[in-house]
């Protein structure tokens, strides 16, 4: 019998946003089992670059963040943004230790939270730590976090945060890992200790991509005037995204339509200015399956970097629950390895292209009934109940 904590704590992304990354399914499931839920917004290890054209909104964004404070948002869901010193150096980190820590200690005494199981997938987890001492701790991976893009290109900064990093493995009760580098890497780190690191793969909402039918909602307004072949593309895009090989192929196939859904943070202008390319910003989660019954195809791509190598994108089960294909610019090994037959890999523009054609007219039934199947056991669902046997098994100490 699963035993559902009473209070769950999550260090988890910004709670606002608009992106339902895994450790927030993982505690979504577990708030519509029962627990109580506070959620911490995350405490930057970075200062913004002020030569990004997106700065002053992601400075806007942080002051709407902390301008909430602590919220309720919705029944027994809670969310605190704690406060920060602006320093990212040395005694920076330990200022700003002591003051997370003791932020949300007073919040937990104030919502009178006194056995809760502690879930966490980012730095703020280390700032708070002194917050929960005794508590078990569940770390999710979802990425490599000591390869965070803007900072580990820089050594001394690239072993402060394997520092930090190491300090989590070790404290936490559980470390789950989404791709199966990820799990080598923790796995090392926490020498070798097989009961206290899980290979946890991303999943699916599954109430959300349904695994039996097509998307039966009516076509989304913007979606509406589109003719012509679509191909299809979930998540935020960032200056690590392969924008060129994009580029390339919307002007390769100017017959085609190009749209992407999520936050763009970089410059995307030369995208934005072709005719068949249709960028239409964050969805909510519920309605990705509407716009994505659409797509004739789907892709993603990343320029080549340790932390998009070492990762798992949560879009390939999307996608596959979809039934669609996908194309995907550059190689990642988890998919090569685990969807072989389902992942078209891509090596250069022309290839990324050519692939997009041709996985659309090859395309039938028989491949769409097989995508869905090869993630019908590849539910949050399914996930949960794998960290709560195990958390079980290492007799992890929470209210029930």
């Amino acid at each position: 019998m699963s035993r559902i904590p009473r209070d769950v704590i999550c260090f988890g992304n910004d709670f606002y946003a608009a992106s339902k990354v895994s450790v927030r399914q993982i505690v979504e499931h577990l708030h519509g089992r029962g627990s109580r839920l506070l959620w911490v917004n995350p405490v930057p290890i970075r200062f913004p670059n002020t030569k990004q054209k997106d700065f002053w909104n992601k400075v806007q964004s942080k002051a709407r963040t902390h301008a909430r404070f602590l919220s309720r948002q919705g029944d027994n869901l809670y969310v605190y943004s704690p406060i920060y010193l602006p320093l990212y150096k040395g005694p920076g980190f330990w200022l700003n230790r002591l003051a997370v820590s003791a932020q949300v200690l007073l919040v937990r005494l104030l919502l009178g939270i006194r056995s809760p199981l502690i879930v966490g997938s980012t730095w703020t987890t280390w700032f708070a730590r002194w917050s929960y001492v005794g508590a078990p701790l569940l770390f999710h991976f979802a990425d490599k976090i000591s390869s965070f893009r803007e900072v580990s290109q820089y050594p001394e900064r690239r072993r402060l945060l394997e520092k930090m990093e190491a300090e989590l493995i070790d404290r936490a009760t559980l470390n789950t890992c989404s791709s199966r580098s990820i799990h080598e890497h923790v796995l090392n780190v926490a020498g070798g200790d097989e009961a206290k690191v899980k290979y946890l793969p991303h999943a699916i909402a599954a109430g959300v991509f349904r695994l039996d039918e097509d998307a039966t909602e009516p076509v989304p307004a913007q979606m509406a005037s589109l003719e012509g072949p679509i191909a299809g593309y979930f998540g935020s895009l960032t200056e690590t995204n392969d924008k060129d090989t994009f580029l390339y192929a919307a002007r390769a196939l100017p017959d085609w339509n190009f749209v992407f859904i999520g936050k763009t943070v970089g410059d995307y202008s030369e995208l934005e200015a072709l005719p068949n390319v249709h960028f239409l910003g964050p969805q909510p989660h519920a309605s990705l399956p509407a716009f994505g019954a659409r797509f004739d195809v789907t892709f993603m791509g990343w320029k080549a970097h340790e932390w998009i190598t070492n990762c798992f994108p949560l879009k390939t089960l999307e996608y596959l629950a979809l039934a669609k294909p996908i194309v995907c610019s550059g190689r990642i090994d988890e998919l090569a390895e685990r969807f072989p037959q389902f992942v078209r890999i891509t090596g250069s523009p022309a290839e990324f292209t050519s692939a997009l054609t041709e996985e659309r007219d090859r395309d039938h039934e028989d491949l769409r009934r097989a995508r869905r199947e090869a993630v019908r056991l590849e539910t949050w669902d399914h996930r949960l109940e794998e960290i709560l046997a195990a958390l079980q098994q290492l007799d992890a100490k929470y209210g029930v």
